[in-house]
């Protein structure tokens, strides 16, 4: 009798052991892409549409966002963010890829329904990438406040060398820059 309790207390202390590394290593649901929508969001298998966590990229088509930031980027035309939002989209489907399969982690839903994700391309975050290569900026608000230099860093780096968008629509990302901190 103490020898299955003893076996049982193992058994169940194994798959809670089990559990916590899942979570700690933010180990996620491997999907497979249907088709990137724009420069931060993503459509997968099994109905999961989600929108990059902490990154926020221009809109590739005339939306209330898209009209939003226009009203508040005075020194740019619509066809500048239009351009830019495509750019975005375009770099984001260069490294993600109808049919890969690539590790979700989902955070949370957002107001519109879509699921709030960290996606991950072999062991890369795509989340940071867009930062990095200068086609989104960092969501300040949304970020921890521990996690705010590192963010602060990636997008200062893709701004001063003038990675994808900061190249040519410098201003823009600037003020995208400025409306989410």
């Amino acid at each position: 009798m103490r020898n299955k309790y003893l076996f049982n207390l193992i058994y169940f202390l194994t798959i809670l052991l089990l559990f916590l590394i899942i979570d700690i290593f933010h180990i996620g649901n491997t999907l497979i892409v249907n088709y990137v929508a724009d420069g931060d969001t993503i459509h997968f298998n099994k109905g999961v549409k989600c929108r990059l966590m902490y990154i926020d990229a221009p809109e590739n088509f005339e939306n209330k966002k898209f009209l939003r930031d226009y009203s508040q980027c005075q020194n740019t035309t619509k066809k500048e963010l239009l351009n830019a939002g495509k750019n975005s989209t375009y770099f984001l489907r260069s490294i993600i890829k109808k049919g890969d399969q690539l590790t979700v982690k989902i955070i949370d839903t957002d107001q519109f329904n879509r699921q709030v994700c960290i996606i991950f391309k072999n062991n890369e975050n795509i989340n940071n990438i867009m930062i990095e290569e200068g086609y989104a900026v960092p969501y300040q608000k949304f970020i921890h406040t521990k996690d705010r230099a590192f963010y602060n860093e990636l997008v200062n780096n893709s701004k001063n060398n003038k990675k994808g968008n900061w190249d040519k629509y410098y201003d823009f990302m600037n003020c995208l820059l400025n409306i989410r901190n």
